[in-house]
């Protein structure tokens, strides 16, 4: 590049940066944020930020005059020299029912001031005016951007409660997935620390890296330091078969006798374990069925032989139609279906031989939960890893990864010309190990009163629907782009 235009280029910057630091307008708001939502209780919208002389700003649901104490934020919005920034929610997540204001963080160019303000939630989803201000000097050094944009408050922040603690009723269950545990067992410990209190223990496969016994054994001897009455249910990834078949002189510890101990101990807790000689099984788990199907094998391949697996699975999900009428199915399959991958493109290819077949089953019924794992996709990509169909209440999670996830999708864009609202900002804590947190009750028992019935954030999963968080494995916070409740 010549010198000249090199120094064309630094000078505009200087004057970007000096027009940055010159503030706000005269008679404009320093910070300011107005926002549209898309649907009443949802999240999805469009959030435009106001802040003259800032470099970055990040949102958090608030109550009480700030963030939420174990939330993430659910946006960080690069500014630009004009003081605009804008970002755009999708994906049906929910807004947490606690929340009553959106908090507004920005930093300065020089990451060491910052300023916050408050936002109510107004009644109707409609645009925002800023309740108060809450002005902040200088920090006290100088770090990265992304702490600077972490909300600070003089009371103390207790520790995250535990799984749904703070929701009452319902079936409770702990999802997670890919674990891959090779010899170190330290995340897998604080993962399953995360369960304790949960009603259910859900596994979506790729529990070991390599599918050895001593990987097995080690998996095994930390979930036994699990409550003895928390049940546990758990389908096989294509880590958990070695690749190639080895002549091996004990199959104690490979994962069907691994599947049969779970067996044993559902025994032992009084659950009636249904098990299918081709490798599939049903566990009737208070309003919820749960269905694993075992589909990984040799090669790292998906196969259902001969359909034997799809067969059980359509038996059980009518003769739970017929029986009960009114409760959950919740189907444990590693590998996605193409229909509802995370990172599906046009064209693409499926992981399971009989992709068609299994979704025909699934579209058939009414009241199913489909978790899968596989893709490592964190729950903060933008469009989420939930899919949800309302009219004949089928939910598909896609459940990431305990170990670090993935952020990028490669799926087009939500619409054309989204690009402005693409993730710029994307702070390391959103590709940290990840579990879910789910909770169910029966249909049927769904009450909604007029005051709320437009509110799914705001308690319809206690009233009879679905509520998912998915949570940080290492610190336990909650991220709101992996927040949803659907009745």
């Amino acid at each position: 590049m010549p010198r000249e235009n090199r120094n064309n280029d630094i000078s505009r910057f200087r004057a970007a940066l000096q027009e940055l630091e010159n503030g706000s307008e005269e008679g404009v708001p320093m910070l300011n944020l107005t926002f549209t939502l898309d649907t009443p209780g949802f999240a999805d919208g469009v959030y435009r930020v106001r802040a003259k002389g800032f470099l970055a700003a990040a949102l958090w649901w608030a109550a009480a005059g700030k963030a939420l104490a174990d939330w993430s934020a659910f946006a960080y919005i690069p500014v630009a020299p004009s003081g605009d920034g804008v970002f755009r929610f999708r994906g049906r997540r929910a807004v947490p029912p606690e929340a009553t204001h959106i908090l507004v963080r920005a930093v300065r160019p020089d990451l060491q001031r910052w300023e916050e303000a408050l936002f109510p939630l107004p009644e109707g989803w409609s645009g925002s005016q800023a309740a108060y201000f809450r002005l902040q000097s200088a920090f006290p050094d100088p770090q990265d951007a992304f702490s600077r944009l972490q909300p600070v408050s003089s009371d103390p922040q207790p520790a995250p409660p535990g799984l749904l603690n703070s929701r009452e009723g319902g079936l409770r269950l702990c999802v997670m997935s890919d674990l891959h545990l090779t010899k170190d067992t330290g995340r897998i410990r604080r993962a399953f620390g995360w369960a304790a209190e949960a009603d259910g223990l859900l596994l979506a496969g790729d529990l070991v890296n390599d599918g050895l016994p001593g990987q097995y054994r080690l998996f095994q001897q930390c979930l036994e330091e699990l409550p003895g009455s928390l049940p546990v249910f758990a389908v096989n990834g294509n880590h958990d078969m070695p690749q190639k078949p080895l002549p091996c002189i004990s199959q104690e510890t490979d994962y069907t006798a691994f599947q049969a101990w779970l067996e044993r101990r559902a025994a032992r807790q009084g659950l009636e374990w249904r098990q299918d000689e081709s490798g599939a099984y049903s566990v009737r788990l208070g309003p919820a069925e749960i269905i694993g199907l075992n589909a990984a094998g040799h090669w790292r391949k998906f196969l259902f032989p001969e359909g034997r697996q799809l067969r059980f699975l359509e038996e059980c999900l009518q003769k739970e139609e017929a029986e009960r009428g009114r409760g959950w199915r919740v189907i444990l399959c590693h590998a996605p279906l193409l229909a509802h991958n995370p990172q599906r493109k046009p064209g693409g290819t499926p992981y399971l031989n009989r992709d068609r077949e299994l979704q025909r089953i699934v579209d058939g019924q009414e009241r199913v939960i489909f978790i899968s794992g596989h893709t490592h996709f964190s729950p903060n990509v933008p469009e989420g890893c939930v899919e949800y169909e309302p009219e004949a209440r089928r939910l598909y999670l896609n459940a990431g990864s305990v170990r670090p996830t993935e952020m990028g999708t490669g799926r087009p864009r939500a619409a054309a010309g989204d690009s402005a609202y693409d993730d710029v900002l994307l702070p390391g804590e959103w590709a940290s190990g990840v579990f879910w947190e789910l909770r169910l009750n029966r249909p049927a028992e769904r009450k909604r009163t007029a005051a709320k019935e437009d509110w799914p954030g705001a308690g319809q999963a206690a009233a009879g629907g679905l509520e998912l968080c998915a949570r940080s494995v290492h610190t336990g916070r909650r991220y709101p782009r992996g927040y949803y409740c659907f009745s």
